[in-house]
């Protein structure tokens, strides 16, 4: 397999360099076009630029026209007052123009159409600073817009006092009056022109920068363009290049592993034994002296007929060691085979004749490929089997005089298992002790709380007693919240010795008080493990048998899901309880999130003194205890197995242990 990973190495490398070619050429592309962007967006800037300042000259005519007009309805003071609102709010546009010129940002103007349908639009420019820029317009149109206030100021206190004239009828003061605003009008248009000329220098520098900006822009798109298609030619060069190398390689590989397989042939071939390669039980390669053993001229012949070689394999009645099935417990014949720690042997009947042979399996597993392949050799062994067939005579008559030997050592036998017996009930009852212990240690953590909450509530009534601010109010609350919580302590420590009365009588009980006795027995251990116990039980099945034993059975299994939360760092733990009326029994199920029981311990689970744990953590009769409990105690069953299972949307993987009970008593 060697020329195997060779060639799937050098296909990885080639798939690999395609890969980056790919992302360098997706790279590149993007790169350039991202110094391509940046160019088109500086551009794009200096438009806007010149577009702030063409709203900008707008605006300064709009306030020019709206000052003339200020004069000539100077006769009423609501539409100087009017017109001065406008003048102002046109000047805070302007400075708000201005700021977005000085620092960046977003311009919104609403601009009318007169369009049917369309009354008005607006406008949105978006304008960045550039680095090391700054407006000589805002530090020139500023303070005009400043003065332009204090303006509009005189202009309305001559008009206020002209008014007050014409109430007056004093026409040689009107006159003057009159004059002193016509001269001040004359003055005005020097003050709009040099803003205006101000505006114009914006208009006039921002389209030269951007003509330069765009003949730029022109020069290095044609140059990153140009450098763009030198580096994707020379990468797709590279590739080429690399990509025919590495082909010339994997077809020297190939050639290579035509010479291997010719090679392993030959070697086949030479065995006199029968042998034959098989991926899991199925056959992909034989030597000639099996096809010539079971008379077929070719592999493609034997394949057509037979999938395994296993089918030729019959049961020998008189020995368990021959190989005759196709699965043993849910493992194929190789693995059973291959787990088996003794000689397996086959027999195949050939031409009315029985020939044994003995059998044994190489495996190679191809961690690449995700393959593993058996070579499975067979060695004829049929004439030690006929001597071994001859002495098995004598072995059975030196037997006979060994049995009545045998026969003395019976009573020493029933001894030493009545003894066996007894440290078997020794070690049931130091699985009860260690049960009683841990409920012993959750019930003090959860007196805890409450024997603290009475604590503090009889020195509250104290202390408020000494400082006489006791209240009625305060005193019934306070006497309430006393006897709550020693009600809640009583009821822990009935629930704990329901379970140390070991009742041998059965009854009718309700399976949910009993599930929520358990519950409030282990709570501590629950929330110390941060285990979340759920259950979806009727309330309304009730069961008939021994209560405080099924206690002990659940407790047994819930301890069981705890060490295996804990052996997997499962973080997310759950404790599922359900049940299921079916005709006159009851079936409770327990599920967790544990990742399931392994398949080589499942079918011994239940078996006294079996356990994955240390010495020190265990005995192993904890679920034999609770097989014994249910099956002989209460007439009922217990299944372990592994089961996948959805909850809140989430696929989980655990163990399930599925307890039937009746529900009645059976007579």
């Amino acid at each position: 397999m060697k020329f195997f990973n060779t060639t799937k190495s050098n296909l990885y490398l080639l798939i690999i360099i395609f890969l980056l070619a790919f992302i360098s050429f997706f790279s590149i592309n993007k790169f350039f076009i991202h110094l391509v962007k940046d160019l088109d967006n500086k551009s794009k800037n200096y438009q806007s630029k010149i577009q702030i300042g063409q709203f900008i000259s707008n605006d300064i005519k709009n306030i020019e026209s709206l000052f003339l007009r200020l004069y000539v309805t100077s006769s009423s003071k609501i539409s100087r007052n009017y017109i001065k609102s406008k003048i102002y709010k046109q000047v805070d546009i302007i400075n708000s123009s201005l700021d977005i010129l000085e620092n960046g940002g977003i311009l919104k103007r609403i601009i009318n159409l007169n369009i049917q349908g369309i009354d008005k639009t607006t406008k949105i420019i978006k304008y960045n600073k550039l680095e090391n820029d700054f407006s000589l317009e805002s530090i020139d149109i500023k303070p005009k817009l400043s003065k332009l206030k204090n303006m509009i100021y005189q202009v309305e206190t001559i008009l206020d006092k002209r008014d007050i004239i014409i109430i007056n009828k004093n026409n040689k003061e009107l006159i003057k009056v009159h004059k002193k605003i016509t001269r001040y009008y004359k003055s005005t248009p020097a003050f709009f022109l040099r803003m205006n000329e101000n505006i114009a220098r914006l208009l006039y520098e921002g389209e030269k920068e951007l003509s330069i900006i765009n003949s730029i822009t022109k020069k290095k798109k044609e140059f990153y363009n140009n450098i763009r298609l030198i580096i994707l030619f020379s990468v797709v060069l590279f590739v080429l290049t690399l990509g025919f190398t590495i082909s010339k390689r994997i077809q020297k590989d190939n050639n290579k592993l035509k010479e291997t397989k010719l090679y392993i042939r030959t070697i086949l071939d030479s065995q006199t034994s029968l042998v034959c390669v098989s991926e899991n039980s199925k056959l992909i390669d034989t030597n000639n002296a099996l096809l010539t053993f079971l008379g077929f001229e070719s592999f493609t012949e034997l394949t057509n007929k037979h999938s395994c070689i296993c089918e030729f394999f019959i049961k020998n009645e008189e020995d368990e060691l021959y190989v005759y099935d196709k699965d043993y417990n849910g493992n194929n014949w190789i693995e059973h085979v291959i787990n088996n720690n003794y000689q397996n042997k086959v027999l195949i009947k050939k031409d009315n004749k029985y020939h044994h042979f003995s059998i044994s399996i190489a495996s190679n597993f191809y961690e690449d490929y995700n393959m593993t392949q058996h070579i499975i050799t067979l060695n004829n062994i049929t004439s030690e089997i006929i001597i071994n067939n001859t002495l098995e005579e004598l072995v059975k008559d030196k037997t006979k005089e060994l049995q009545s030997l045998n026969n003395n050592l019976e009573d020493k036998i029933k001894e030493e298992v009545f003894k066996n017996n007894d440290i078997q009930k020794q070690l049931f009852k130091s699985e009860k002790l260690a049960a009683m212990g841990e409920m012993i240690a959750n019930i003090a953590h959860q007196w805890r709380q409450p024997l603290s909450v009475i604590s503090v509530l009889a020195t509250g009534i104290k202390v408020r007693h000494e400082m006489e601010m006791i209240t009625p109010k305060f005193l019934d609350e306070s006497c309430d919240n006393i006897n709550t919580n020693a009600q809640y302590l009583s009821k822990t420590i009935d629930d704990f010795k329901n379970f140390l009365k070991g009742d041998r009588e059965k009854i009718d009980f309700n399976l949910l008080n009993q599930v929520n006795s358990f519950i409030n027995i282990i709570k501590s251990s629950s929330s110390q493990n941060n285990i979340n116990i759920i259950v979806n039980i009727n309330k309304n099945i009730n069961i008939f048998g021994f209560e405080n034993e099924l206690t002990q059975c659940i407790i047994n299994i819930y301890n069981n899901s705890k060490d295996a939360y804990l052996e997997n760092n499962i973080k997310n733990k759950l404790f599922i309880i359900e049940s299921k009326e079916e005709s006159s029994n009851v079936l409770i199920t327990f599920k967790d999130n544990a990742k399931g029981i392994p398949s080589i311990v499942l079918p011994k689970i239940f078996e006294p003194y079996f356990t994955t744990k240390h010495q020190s953590q265990g005995t192993g009769l904890g679920l034999n205890m609770t097989y014994k409990l249910i099956t002989q105690s209460m007439n009922g069953t217990i299944e372990a197995s592994n089961t996948n299972y959805i909850y809140e949307n989430i696929n989980y993987e655990g163990a399930m242990f599925t307890i039937t009970l009746p529900k009645k008593s059976l007579k």
